[in-house]
């Protein structure tokens, strides 16, 4: 009786280790993969160079084929950096249009409540299945925006954990 109750706790020990080390690599793959954007961020002096690599590095650790990053100098309204990948030309025009209504709109918060939303909005193209408003300062806002994944899975909080570090 005594033996059961200590290989119960071992197992219970070992399930407890298992989630422990899953995490663990979790938060592993989180900063290999913010250290490998920051040496690249880092390596260019260019805005567009910065953006176009911050946004293959995205698409490749996400499995994608369609992304683009929108940014905005909010007090001339004007876009200040853009970058696309895997959008037809007809795609192209509606992202930068989009992107800025969304990330100049005085309600950004609801038009980026969820998936719903996005699709409805009429805003950006049917491709987009997430979009990532985010601030580099008061006067420069940016969107990312990524389509889907190429083995057919939704987004799970995971990746939009690791999309928002």
């Amino acid at each position: 009786m005594n033996l059961e109750k200590e290989l119960e706790k071992l197992r219970d020990s070992l399930l407890q280790a298992d989630r422990i080390q899953t995490e663990l690599d979790r938060r592993v793959f989180y900063l290999k993969t913010l250290y490998d954007v920051s040496k690249d961020i880092f390596a260019s002096i260019e805005y567009e160079s910065i953006l176009k690599n911050f946004l293959l590095m995205t698409m490749g650790n996400f499995g994608l084929v369609e992304g683009f990053i929108l940014t905005v100098d909010i007090p001339s309204r004007e876009i200040s950096g853009f970058v696309s990948i895997g959008f037809q030309a007809d795609d192209i025009s509606l992202l930068r249009t989009g992107g800025s209504e969304i990330l100049l709109s005085d309600d950004l918060g609801k038009s980026m409540q969820n998936k719903g939303d996005l699709k409805t909005c009429g805003l950006l193209p049917s491709a987009m299945i997430c979009a990532f408003p985010f601030f580099m300062d008061t006067d420069c806002g940016g969107i990312l925006g990524l389509g889907a994944k190429l083995i057919d899975e939704p987004y799970n909080t995971d990746d939009e954990e690791l999309l928002d570090t």
